[in-house]
Parts: structure tokens; C-alpha cells; sequence
């Protein structure tokens, strides 16, 4: 079974990729510049809520990668299954992550509650928007 606007799905895919990548890659190599300076241009969020722990971000990182992996062949098949269960992937992380980050706001600037709260309700969105692309069953076009 296919999913519901392929195009869009598949770049919501990729860009959840990237996304892992780019903040996954950072944590496993280099931890403790991960953990000084996310997500970078100024901006500290992950050091307003030490302490730092190199075993936790190095781990923290490589699951990242790994869902990387899941969420990159959910993008290149599209298979409607993979779809759904990156998509639950990505929520069982992400709602439990914009929940902590929410009740944990004391100290950041203004600019940096509403960045990480747009950062991370973005990361709940996408994947919610890719549960219903995936959750109704369209069938493919016949084969020629």
C-alpha cells in the first residue's frame, strides 16, 4: 500500500533525517561541544540543564543515528508500514521530549523559549502529519 501525498511525505522523511543526523552526528563525536553549545549560533539550550554526561550524550547521539537509519528507509521506500512505524517512533520521542523541555523553561530568554518550543513542537508536528499521510489506505496505480 502506498501512502497519501507522496512527495510531501518523502520530504518530511528526509528532512527528520537530516535532522538526526546533523544533532545525532554532533552528540556521538563531539559531546562535549554538543552538550556547550546546541543548537549552536549563540544559542545554549542543552547547558541550561546540566549536568553534562559524555557516556548519556554519546548514547543520546547514537540513538538518534539509528532512528536516522529507520526514518532514511521509511524516505526511500515509502512503504506504507515503515511509514507508520517512524512515524510512532518519532512520537514516542518526541512527546515526551516537548513535555520535559516545556515544564523546564526557567532560565532561557524569551528568544529561546520560543525557539525550542517551535524547534520541538515542529518535531511532534511532522511525524503527526506523516501519521495521516501514512493511517489511510490509498492503493497504488497499476503497473504497466
Amino acid at each position: 500500500m502506498a501512502v497519501r501525498a507522496p512527495g510531501i511525505s518523502r520530504a518530511i522523511l528526509w528532512l527528520l533525517t537530516a535532522e538526526l543526523i546533523l544533532t545525532g552526528g554532533w552528540a556521538l563525536v563531539a559531546p562535549e561541544s554538543f552538550f556547550a553549545n546546541f543548537p549552536g549560533a549563540g544559542h545554549r539550550w542543552t547547558a541550561m540543564l546540566p549536568p553534562y554526561n559524555e557516556h548519556l550524550t554519546r548514547d543520546v547521539g547514537s540513538l538518534w543515528l539509528g532512528l536516522a537509519v529507520v526514518t532514511a528507509a521509511a524516505a526511500l521506500t515509502l512503504e506504507r508500514r515503515l511509514v507508520l512505524v517512524t512515524a510512532m517512533a518519532w512520537l514516542v520521542h518526541e512527546t515526551p521530549h516537548l513535555a520535559f523541555h516545556l515544564a523546564n523553561l526557567e532560565g532561557f530568554s524569551t528568544a529561546d523559549r520560543i525557539g525550542q518550543t517551535l524547534a520541538l513542537g515542529l518535531g511532534l508536528a511532522l511525524p503527526l502529519t506523516l501519521l495521516l499521510l501514512a493511517s489511510s489506505r490509498t492503493t497504488a496505480p497499476p503497473r504497466r
